[in-house]
């Protein structure tokens, strides 16, 4: 159900061991909704909002309001220079 890279591993658990995947609102004149990845727990006010997946001893925090496809969770790691950015597919909002 969660595969992880071993490089996305070392960057997560270098950052805390969790990932959240939640959902931003856009601005502007149309109405959207993106999610977004960031490392860390959702806020404890929000924690009731997320369902908790762990594998290999990484948390993710996956927004209810998303849906796991029938291939499951991938989580890779995309690195630009020194920019670093997790990627996480198999969602669907």
């Amino acid at each position: 159900m969660l595969t992880i890279s071993p490089e996305a591993k070392r960057y997560i658990m270098e950052k805390g061991g969790a990932v959240t995947v939640r959902l931003v609102a856009g601005g502007g004149c149309c109405a959207t909704v993106s999610p977004v990845t960031i490392t860390g727990r959702p806020h404890n006010q929000d924690k009731d909002n997320y369902r908790l997946i762990e594998a290999d001893g990484v948390q993710l925090y996956v927004h209810d309001s998303m849906r796991v496809l029938p291939g499951g969770i991938s989580i890779t790691l995309n690195k630009l220079l020194w920019f670093k950015m997790l990627q996480v597919t198999g969602l669907d909002i």
